[in-house]
C-alpha cells in the first residue's frame, strides 16, 4: 500500500457538517472506507459493525402444549 492513500472526490455529495457541494472525498485506508471534506473538521469512518447494523428483533415464541 502507498503511503498516502489516493482520495477521490465525490461529484455533487453534500458535506453533512457545513452542508458545501463537491468537498467530500472518499478513500480506502487499512481495509476501512474513509470520507471527509476539504471544507470543515467533517471526517467519518464508513466502517460499520455487525452489531450496530442489526436491527433483527427476536420476539420469543410459545409452543402449545399437545
Amino acid at each position: 500500500m502507498s503511503e498516502h492513500p489516493l482520495k477521490k472526490f465525490i461529484a455533487g455529495a453534500i458535506c453533512p457538517n457545513c452542508h458545501k457541494t463537491d468537498g467530500v472525498r472518499m478513500w480506502k485506508e487499512d481495509h476501512i472506507f474513509w470520507q471527509d471534506c476539504v471544507y470543515c473538521t467533517f471526517k467519518k469512518s464508513l466502517y460499520e459493525t455487525p452489531e450496530a447494523n442489526n436491527k433483527t428483533r427476536f420476539i420469543p415464541v410459545k409452543f402449545r402444549e399437545i
